[in-house]
């Protein structure tokens, strides 16, 4: 091991490598042996991550622009131009990339960081705070509310005393996406019991919750469960299906109520935001 400095977290738990055991501050998963990169289990910035680093210096600096949390992690595989290399690609299209010293040793990360990445994705918090623009659902208002997205759909919850102001199985949407950074947009049918429209939510979190939508309806398709014409819209961090995909621009069970297409918008549910 490096005899260099650990970073400041980086003290008074296991990490557990081929080399032994050093101590950390928060539970790490493994490490790689040149000090550049950490995967952790768990860590003061939060659920699972990697930090990434030059040295201990450039550590302190960029603690926060060092950090990849798991969870923004879509797909881990090796690098197909260079065996040693291990690849993660991002929900934003952006990649992490990371050097092994031989192709087996890549190999071996594989298989741990995927079983990480099913883990956090399963159990990282599916609740979200949210300001749902005015529609049929908050009488014409603004209403702030906790979003929860899991296994079977999408409801809205008071933040005061748990009142349930709809759940919308993930049979029931249309699309979605996240149309600017901090917007999340699903589109419902008239099977939906808040009735057909397009729902908006202001959140920080937008690209994180239309991740977790995709994740959740991902995991239902392979047990055979999502419904096939479900798609988020391409958007900021949405996911876009592959190109051989079954046609997913119009489901044939969730017609509009005023015969426009299903893959396009309506506003007679909620108001314009640039009016609001």
């Amino acid at each position: 091991m490096s005899k260099e400095r650990s970073p400041d977290y980086a003290r008074n738990s296991q990490v557990i490598n081929k080399y032994g055991t050093v101590k950390m501050k928060s539970k790490v998963f493994k490490i790689w042996t040149s000090r550049y990169l950490i995967l952790c289990r768990d860590s003061q910035f939060g659920p699972a991550c990697f930090v990434r680093y030059s040295s201990t210096k450039a550590f302190e600096a960029n603690k926060i622009e060092n950090k990849y949390l798991l969870e923004d992690i879509k797909v881990v595989r090796r690098k197909i131009d260079d065996r040693c290399g291990v690849v993660l690609l991002r929900y934003d299209n952006s990649r992490l990339e990371f050097k092994c010293k031989t192709a087996a040793e890549a190999e071996s990360w594989i298989y741990p960081i995927e079983s990480l990445l099913d883990s956090v994705r399963r159990n990282c918090d599916s609740t979200f705070v949210v300001t749902a623009f005015p529609c049929n659902v908050t009488k014409g208002e603004r209403l702030n509310a906790t979003l929860i997205v899991d296994r079977d759909g999408v409801s809205m919850i008071s933040l005061h005393d748990n009142h349930q102001y709809f759940r919308w199985p993930y049979e029931v949407i249309k699309t979605y996406q996240n149309d600017e950074t901090n917007i999340v947009s699903i589109e419902v049918g008239r099977s939906a019991e808040t009735g057909t429209g397009v729902y908006r939510f202001l959140s920080d979190q937008a690209v994180v919750i239309v991740n977790k939508i995709q994740y959740m309806l991902r995991t239902r398709d392979m047990n055979g469960t999502t419904n096939p014409y479900i798609t988020p819209v391409s958007g900021i961090g949405a996911y876009d299906y592959p190109t051989d995909a079954p046609s997913i621009t119009k489901n044939p069970y969730l017609e509009l109520s005023d015969g426009a297409p299903s893959g396009g918008y309506i506003t007679a549910v909620h108001e314009n935001p640039s009016n609001e």
